[in-house]
């Protein structure tokens, strides 16, 4: 209930503000004895009461999702025409993007940095594959995979999911969805969302995580155009983090294997 998720964030006060990004802010809270992340979706008047249904239909579904590498949706509910809430895990360490960028925090080494590829990879598969309906995530990002209390990666923020009908190839979309650098060049001309355009979005995080290179970064070329000419120069090692290369610790073998497996995703 509203009022429970009032009382939990304190009010939605500024100091359990956790994150924001377009019309949503995140915020810490406690329910029933446990911490959650209150998700805070401001609705505009422009937006119609059929798309928020809809939208609301969407969330019940994917509140049934179950699996270790993906944040769980523990409730939602509605403010009127002005607010939607949604209820999910918290998530003790962050999002992956803050623990390879933002100097703040403690920088994810090596093996980290492989966990979290293959535990994104997990996610994504029972999305596409594991489930009753295929989900579409639509945003795959390092600001949208989070690290539980164990380090263990998990993907969220699925306030651009949709559901597809296991025979149905594509969602038609009025308007490209997602997030620029990570977009499959084909979704952006057709505005058509496949499994294989969350696979490429998969593959340009990749990327970044063995890169630390955002895929798009002012004055700079993007990262899939960047290691395609490395690619061609047989100079892929050259692509790694300089801070994982400063500390050695790392497996030149694998290293190559986790940029070729990004680069065959794009």
């Amino acid at each position: 209930k509203y009022r429970n998720v009032l009382e939990a964030t304190k009010g939605f006060s500024e100091e359990n503000m956790i994150g924001y990004g377009g019309n949503a802010k995140v915020y810490r809270g406690v329910l029933q004895g446990k911490e959650v992340a209150v998700k805070r979706i401001m609705i505009s008047p422009r937006e119609s009461v059929a798309g928020t249904s809809e939208f609301l239909a969407e969330i019940s579904s994917l509140g049934r999702l179950r699996h270790k590498n993906i944040v769980g949706l523990r409730g939602w509910c509605k403010k009127g025409g002005e607010s939607l809430i949604l209820v999910y895990e918290y998530m003790g360490n962050g999002s992956v993007d803050k623990r390879i960028f933002d100097f703040n925090h403690v920088m994810l080494n090596w093996e980290e940095r492989m966990r979290v590829i293959i535990d994104v990879a997990s996610g994504m598969l029972y999305l596409h594959e594991g489930w009753e309906s295929k989900v579409l995530h639509r945003d795959i990002k390092s600001s949208n995979v989070l690290l539980d209390k164990d380090m263990n990666a998990r993907v969220g923020d699925f306030g651009l999911a949709k559901l597809q009908n296991a025979k149905k190839e594509m969602v038609n979309t009025t308007h490209v969805v997602g997030t620029a650098g990570y977009m499959a060049p084909e979704l952006v001309k057709t505005g058509r969302a496949s499994a294989q355009t969350d696979v490429y979005s998969f593959g340009v995080f990749v990327l970044e995580v063995v890169c630390g290179r955002r895929p798009i970064e002012e004055g700079r070329e993007g990262i899939v155009e960047w290691m395609l000419r490395l690619m061609e120069r047989d100079r892929l090692l050259d692509s790694l983090d300089e801070r994982i290369k400063e500390k050695g610790s790392f497996e030149a073998d694998k290293v190559e294997m986790a940029l070729r497996l990004g680069m065959f995703c794009v």
